[in-house]
């Protein structure tokens, strides 16, 4: 999603009861004047009262604001990010390739960094990290054009390469881990599962 405004509007949950439609109070504005904002995501702490604002800009600085439009972070470009199913925060930590792999622990009142492995990493080489916890095990698929690689976390152990038959060309691959298996895209016109 590409957002072409230069400021980032806050606002808040608006819960009525029997009301059908109302305008919801808008909080404040994040300025944004000297780049653009490619993304936002919005990831919480067990309760509303926690909640951080992911703001991606086009140069891949990434600032992250609470809900008073504090910035509580800010992270130059050339990182990469691990998503998770249920967003950016896994068990309250954001974990990055700056190029090590790090993990910032957003549960105390300030976030604070801690280097998890010392394995160095391109991130520039990867599209995208998708985070999967299975059975206890932490896994994260780094997806490039030519393939995706397995790592395990919190070493970031390569566990296993997958090289794609054809080279994906689009932004929108579909990755997936369930147990042991990973699903992804090998050409425009298949589908393929393999065991990790």
């Amino acid at each position: 999603m590409r957002i072409e405004l230069m400021h980032l509007v806050v606002i808040c949950l608006l819960l009525a009861e029997n009301t059908l439609s109302q305008d919801l109070p808008i909080l404040g504005v994040i300025e944004k004047t000297e780049t653009t904002i490619r993304a936002v995501h919005v990831a919480s702490l067990n309760s509303l009262k926690r909640c951080f604002i992911f703001a991606f800009e086009e140069k891949g600085v990434l600032e992250i604001f609470d809900l008073n439009r504090n910035l509580v972070l800010k992270e130059p470009s050339g990182q990469g990010y691990v998503y998770w199913q249920e967003g950016f925060l896994h068990h309250n930590k954001l974990y990055c390739f700056i190029p090590e792999c790090t993990a910032i622990d957003f549960a105390a009142s300030a976030p604070t960094s801690r280097r998890i492995s010392s394995t160095k990493m391109d991130p520039k080489k990867y599209k995208e990290f998708l985070g999967f916890e299975e059975g206890g095990r932490k896994i994260v698929l780094a997806d490039y054009r030519a393939g995706i690689d397995l790592y395990s976390l919190p070493d970031m152990l390569l566990i296993a390469q997958i090289v794609r038959e054809e080279e994906e060309r689009w932004r929108d691959d579909r990755l997936g881990l369930s147990g042991n298996m990973v699903f992804y895209s090998n050409k425009t016109t298949n589908l393929r599962g393999m065991t990790s």
